[in-house]
Formats: C-alpha cells, sequence, structure tokens
C-alpha cells in the first residue's frame, strides 16, 4: 500500500473513478541527469522492494543476482558506461512489448564497499 502511494505522489500512477490503478506513462525513467529529491526517494523505495522481494516472491519468478568486484576508475567508468548502454537495450525490449500482462521493477546498482586502496592497483 505504501509503494502504490508513493507511487500516485510521483505521479507515476493514477486512480480512475472506479478505483482502479493504472500507470501514468507506459515508459518511466529518470534519464541520464537527475536531481530530484523525489527520484532519490523512489530508488530507496524501490531498492527495499527489492530486498523484501527475495523472501516475498518465490525464486521462479524473480531473477535477483550480486556481484563483487575490483575495479580501477578506468574499469568502473567502462561499467558504468555499459549499464547505461543495457538499460538503452532493456527500454527498447519494453518499448517493443505488445502482450505486456504485468509490471516488473529492474534495479541496477553500481557503487564502492570499501576505500580506495593507493598503490599499483593490483589486487
Amino acid at each position: 500500500r505504501r509503494s502504490v502511494e508513493l507511487l500516485l505522489r510521483l505521479g507515476m500512477v493514477v486512480k480512475n473513478a472506479q478505483g482502479e490503478y493504472s500507470l501514468a506513462s507506459r515508459f518511466i525513467t529518470t534519464g541520464e541527469q537527475w536531481h530530484s529529491i523525489a527520484i532519490r526517494t523512489f530508488q530507496k523505495e524501490t531498492i527495499r522492494l527489492a530486498a523484501e522481494a527475495i523472501e516475498r516472491i518465490p525464486k521462479e519468478e524473480r531473477d535477483i543476482s550480486t556481484m563483487t568486484v575490483s575495479l580501477s576508475p578506468e574499469s568502473f567508468a567502462e561499467v558504468r558506461e555499459r549499464l547505461k548502454h543495457f538499460r538503452r537495450m532493456l527500454f527498447e525490449v519494453a518499448e517493443k512489448e505488445q502482450h505486456a500482462d504485468g509490471a516488473y521493477q529492474i534495479n541496477l546498482q553500481l557503487f564502492p564497499i570499501s576505500k580506495r586502496i593507493p598503490g599499483d592497483g593490483g589486487v
């Protein structure tokens, strides 16, 4: 219920006179540049929903994976760029969809989990 309320507040879903919800737009994206606190709030909420999905949704109905890797600043930039291209590809798949029967959340996250280690970069 809190998630639906958040989507309503963000204008991502609308409620009709019969009390039914629908997407305000078939496609939702922040684009490449954003600075809105609302987007930050939405992203935090989707991350929370992903954590809940591990317990709530059967494994056969979800795909959640994790990786921990060592990267240089250059490799980080390359991974970030590849993620951007991957998001575009996923958007193209969704754009072509003609028979959607559900909504899915896709979260991609890349963030440091350690401090930078000075030195030659060897791991």
